[in-house]
């Protein structure tokens, strides 16, 4: 079936319908007056897509992405409408399986796998993500500081724990780096450059043991501290992606070979994406 043609990402960018901006507007008409301009540029002019949509839906992706209001999928991937199953939440995390924990998480994936037949499950993280930077300010000992946000985060205490041990002389806002970022080796060392790439890291490795004997906090915007993070996982999509892999219905299309996951991040800071295989 061939892709609909494209559609405006911004169309509120633009004088709605009746003239007026949508600056200035109160809380409820800006979104009605949001609403007439996508009816009129994107809806009523694209009846091809919408058509078949009031029927039915055949997503080929699940997305999780996070609920950061700078983070929307269907704008920074061109998602038309029934292309994608998504869920946000914060941080984009994914728990393990569980029948009586999450529900609402479990359910949309049970949904997107079983019946939807989603052909790729994609997580991605971002740059700046509050969610993490809450995960990483976790005390053990202390009181919780919310209601709901310090139990769900804690999804992701082991890798908080991983990225504490191993990057222990980072700062603070460098350990909620670790924790998002993409590793960029596959992409930019291709095999012929990997003994460039090992001669880095041997280098980066000396030197890093020298700055912690002497005590000295490695930052990031340094070049030793940017090659050696290079070389980290992406901590928080990855465990994500390894919790789905216990949820049954998952297991079972991913051993069929009908089911795909994919990791992702997405920089707003810089303006770019990276995706990688589960």
């Amino acid at each position: 079936m061939p892709r609909p043609p494209a559609l405006c990402c911004f169309p509120l960018l633009t004088p709605v319908a009746d003239g007026c901006c949508v600056q200035g507007l109160g809380a409820a008409e800006r979104l009605k007056a949001g609403f007439r301009t996508f009816k009129r540029t994107i809806y009523d002019q694209n009846p091809m897509l919408f058509g078949p949509l009031k029927s039915a839906q055949s997503p080929k992706y699940m997305v999780f992405a996070c609920s950061d209001s700078r983070v929307c999928p269907s704008v920074t991937l061109d998602l038309k409408p029934g292309e994608a199953f998504t869920v946000r939440n914060i941080a984009s995390l994914v728990p393990a399986y569980h029948q009586n924990m999450h529900s609402s998480v479990a359910s949309a994936i049970e949904f997107a796998v079983t019946i939807l037949k989603v052909e790729c499950i994609v997580v991605i993280g971002h740059s700046c993500c509050g969610g993490i930077r809450e995960l990483l300010s976790l005390k053990e000992d202390s009181p919780h500081t919310y209601h709901f946000i310090d139990n769900w985060v804690k999804i992701g205490l082991a890798i908080k724990k991983k990225v504490e041990h191993e990057h222990a002389l980072l700062s603070f806002e460098d350990q909620c780096t670790m924790l998002e970022i993409v590793s960029l080796l596959k992409k930019w060392f291709s095999v012929p450059h990997l003994l460039i790439y090992f001669s880095l890291l041997t280098a980066v490795t000396e030197i890093s043991h020298t700055l912690a004997a002497s005590c000295s906090p490695i930052r990031l915007d340094t070049d030793v501290a940017f090659f050696a993070f290079l070389n980290v996982v992406k901590e928080a999509v990855n465990l994500s992606l390894r919790n789905l892999k216990t949820y049954p219905f998952v297991k079972d299309k991913l051993t069929k070979g009908t089911l795909k996951l994919i990791g992702a991040r997405y920089d707003f800071v810089h303006g770019s994406f990276n995706t990688w295989h589960a």
